[in-house]
């Protein structure tokens, strides 16, 4: 099993995190509350960003919480696996500047 890091999170597990979710390097966490016709949530999961005190949901009136994240998400060594997805699907290509 992996290890789990806790909030609070430094300023750099914070940019690690924040980076990972936007990533190609595996999927986000996001928030499982689905919405609907009578609800301002999304009709798909929203993707949380990760603050100090934890993960929270970007849609306004949704109150998720998680303070928990895989060691790896935070300390930047999912970058390796951005790096070999990007290069088995685009060989050759540069990567984006993060």
């Amino acid at each position: 099993m992996s290890e789990i890091v806790t909030a609070p999170w430094s300023a750099d597990q914070i940019d690690s995190l924040n980076g990972y979710q936007h990533s190609i390097a595996g999927h986000p966490f996001t928030c499982s509350g689905g919405g609907g016709p009578h609800s301002d949530r999304p009709a798909r999961p929203a993707v949380l960003v990760a603050a100090e005190d934890g993960w929270h949901c970007p849609v306004g009136s949704c109150e998720h919480h998680q303070n928990w994240a895989h060691a790896w998400m935070a300390d930047g060594s999912w970058r390796q696996a951005q790096a070999a997805t990007r290069e088995l699907f685009r060989p050759g290509i540069p990567a984006s500047p993060e």
